[in-house]
């Protein structure tokens, strides 16, 4: 395997003030309302976008998101992040209807003819995220998928750029072939308080 990064995520509610050490990326997120809103009761706006993402810089260099539809969250972090200097990880929203895939790969590739220049702050694209954990798809569909979403990328000239698969860290160890894959970084998710119902106070040494 030519490429094997281990790359740990932490959603946190940040005081950045207060903190001593940066921290490696953060999770975020642009809904804030449920499905049946729409506009500014939904989504954030992109004035809140951005200063969200300036107070973020000060304690990481980059964000993941998860979608590329919801809250058209892909095309909003390719226009605001630059303007606050923060890379990004893009996620594809995988659950276990086909066409949500299908929806996440077009708006996808859209953005790739409309934002082509922005790809500079994108530093990877993680698809599926614990689809498997979820029982939506199988570890060989999540394959798949990911397979398609790295030959888009290498048809637009960016197969530089990590294409994973993010599931928990069990998924992986059960499923060795979803990090056996050349050049290829691992990304994982691991909730362990409530994915193996550990007690809060012992979570991070799990």
């Amino acid at each position: 395997m030519k490429l094997l990064s281990f790359l740990l995520f932490w959603t946190l509610f940040v005081v950045t003030s207060q903190l001593a050490t940066r921290l490696y990326g953060v999770n975020y997120g642009l809904r804030i309302g449920p499905d049946w809103t729409t506009g500014n009761e939904r989504c954030k706006t992109d004035d809140r976008i951005l200063s969200e993402l300036k107070k973020l810089k000060n304690v990481t260099d980059r964000v993941r998101v998860y979608s590329v539809t919801d809250c058209d969250t892909a095309a909003k972090m390719l226009e605001i992040a630059p303007l606050a200097d923060i890379k990004v990880w893009l996620g594809v929203w995988v659950g276990k209807d086909l066409p949500i895939f299908q929806q996440e790969r077009a708006r996808l590739l859209e953005l790739l003819v409309d934002f082509r220049d922005s790809f500079d702050h994108v530093e990877g694209i993680h698809v599926s995220s614990e689809a498997i954990f979820r029982g939506e798809v199988t570890a060989p569909q999540a394959i798949k998928m990911r397979a398609i979403i790295k030959a888009d990328f290498v048809d637009f000239g960016l197969g530089r750029l990590p294409v994973t698969i993010a599931d928990s860290i069990d998924t992986n160890i059960e499923f060795p072939s979803l990090t056996t894959v050349d050049d290829i970084a691992v990304t994982f998710n691991q909730f362990p308080f409530w994915e193996k119902n550990v007690d809060i106070n012992g979570a991070r040494n799990y």
